[in-house]
């Protein structure tokens, strides 16, 4: 079972900002999640132990990083996003507010749910923005994924 139900948004939005400027470097500085998510520096510290605490993050001086713990949540929240933008999109819901909303909710829903609607859905490994994401159970390069946030540009929602 995964931990990635007991993440809230804002952890969520943390360990996602890691993974996105950790790419080709193994690791993130702190000045670069401050700005992705425009906290102030005391904000990012507190939010970043609370992580390293829960075992998402292994943090030094001016670096972050994901541990094993924080990879695999991190896949399964691409994963997560994927599937249920993919649901929403199909409804007739636009790709950016699919996009926004998934952010929110995705994490509130059951694994086994998830994989319900991946599997009725024909196994999808695209989002409807265009990133392909990983399949939660099958091991893969992290690292060749993005994370979708088409409504940042799109949409007046905001949060991640």
């Amino acid at each position: 079972m995964s931990d990635v139900n007991d993440l809230t948004t804002r952890e969520v939005e943390y360990l996602l900002a890691v993974f996105k400027h950790s790419k080709g470097k193994a690791y993130a500085r702190q000045f670069e999640i401050i700005r992705e998510l425009k906290v102030d520096k005391s904000t990012a510290s507190l939010m970043i132990k609370k992580l390293a605490k829960k075992g998402y993050l292994t943090a030094w001086r001016r670096g972050v990083a994901l541990t094993e713990k924080g990879r695999r949540a991190v896949k399964e929240i691409l994963w997560r996003h994927g599937v249920l933008e993919n649901a929403l999109v199909k409804l007739g819901v636009s790709f950016e507010e699919a996009c926004a909303v998934t952010w929110e909710i995705s994490g509130k829903i059951p694994r086994e749910i998830m994989e319900c609607i991946w599997v009725k859905l024909g196994k999808p490994d695209v989002c409807p923005c265009g990133h392909s994401y990983p399949f939660v159970d099958h091991e893969v390069e992290l690292e060749k994924f993005e994370v979708c946030l088409t409504y940042r540009a799109h949409s007046p929602f905001h949060g991640l």
